[in-house]
Parts: structure tokens; sequence; C-alpha cells
């Protein structure tokens, strides 16, 4: 999905008034030296954040995470990205390997988390653990069904950081599995943060994921 982040202007200083404005919101494609719009909106911006729903479903990028490369399609930029997997090493904790990612991605505790040494609080509706893994420490809530509905990951040694929560369970082959994960990762001169919310929910079922890149597209390696 597409939203536009609005913060108080600098000047005069001290201000925090966020205004109204109407704005034109355009996607374009490059091919050679011809720009092509692909599409066009024109919406009202109220608000810090405001979404782009005409935009919802217009694919803006595409992202293909292996055990070894990150793949990354910049639909907006024109941009084809390959990496090792370490690239997200930048953005995360050197702890969080690809068996770690998916647990992420899928709303589900991490592994390690759950034989480290933690403390338990029991809160009104909900419950919380927390701990230390070597350099890392976690806080995880979960909701009264037990479900994951936000994950802390503070790297100390590497100064990392990493909050995603979790929301719209739905009922899946007896699981119940989020439709919306809103992530937020800092490292030293690096932040990055972004929600995702699935149309679709399949499990244990092939996958078929197109990965071809555009001749229009540049490479950055």
């Amino acid at each position: 999905s597409i939203s536009i982040q609005q913060e108080a202007p600098t000047m005069p200083v001290g201000s925090k008034e966020l205004r109204p404005h109407r704005l034109h919101v355009g996607l374009f494609d490059i091919a050679g030296d011809k720009l092509t719009r692909r599409t066009s909106v024109e919406l009202d911006v109220a608000g810090e954040l405001t979404p782009v729903t005409a935009l919802a479903g217009v694919e803006v990028a595409r992202i293909l995470i292996s055990p070894d490369s990150v793949k990354i399609l910049d639909r907006i930029e024109n941009v084809y990205v390959k990496k090792p997997f370490k690239y997200i090493h930048q953005f995360v904790s050197h702890q969080v390997n690809f068996r770690t990612l998916q647990a992420i991605i899928l709303g589900n505790p991490l592994d390690e988390i759950l034989i480290a040494e933690s403390n338990f609080a029991d809160l009104t509706g909900k419950s919380a653990l927390s701990g230390m893994l070597n350099t890392m420490a976690f806080d995880l809530i979960f909701d009264q069904n037990s479900k994951l509905t936000s994950m802390d990951l503070i790297d100390y040694k590497s100064s990392q950081s990493m909050k995603v929560s979790y929301a719209r369970f739905i009922s899946l082959s007896d699981q119940l599995i989020p439709h919306v994960l809103i992530l937020r990762s800092e490292a030293p001169g690096r932040q990055i943060s972004g929600s995702v919310e699935y149309n679709r929910v399949e499990l244990n079922v092939p996958v078929e994921l197109p990965f071809t890149v555009p001749q229009r597209f540049s490479i950055k390696n």
C-alpha cells in the first residue's frame, strides 16, 4: 500500500500544525529517456498519515528473500537490487536469520526466544515475555488468545532495534493468522518503516512467484 506521511514545518520554529493539502499522486515508468505515466490520482492529505487507497493493489515493488539472497524490484525507480542475505543485517540484528525472518513475517514468536531465559508477566487481557538472547533484548506481547501482537528486538551491541506489530487476525486451518504487519527498524544512519496488509493468505500450497527483471530496469548490486 502507498501512504503519504506529513510532518510539521520547520518554520516557524516550534510549529506543530499539520495543514490539509490537495495533491496529485502519480506512478511513472521509465523506458530509456522516455517517462510514461502509469496512473494518477487526486486526493486530500490531512493529518500525519494519509493512505492512497485509490492505488491499493498497484504493485510498486516485489521482494524475494531466500536463505542466501535478497532480490528487490523497485517499480517506482525502475531499479533491480540483488544482495546476499546478510544485506538485511544493515537494518536488523545479526541474530536474525532466514528462519527468524519467516517467524517475524508470520507473527510467530522466535524459537530462540522461547528457550531463552525470560520473564513472564500476566497483564490485564494480555501477557508479556521479556529477556535477553545474547546481546539482544526482546519484549513480546500476546493477546488473550496467546497470539503475538507486538515484538520489540533491541541489539545493544550493534545499536539496532526493530518493532513489529500485528493486527486483524483471521482463522485459517485452525490457526490465527495476522492480516496486517507494521514494522519499524532503526540502525546507525538507517531507518526503515512500512506496513503490509495481506489480501490473501494460504498455507502449505505451492507458490509461483515469477521474478523476471524488465530490460528497462537498471541493476544495483
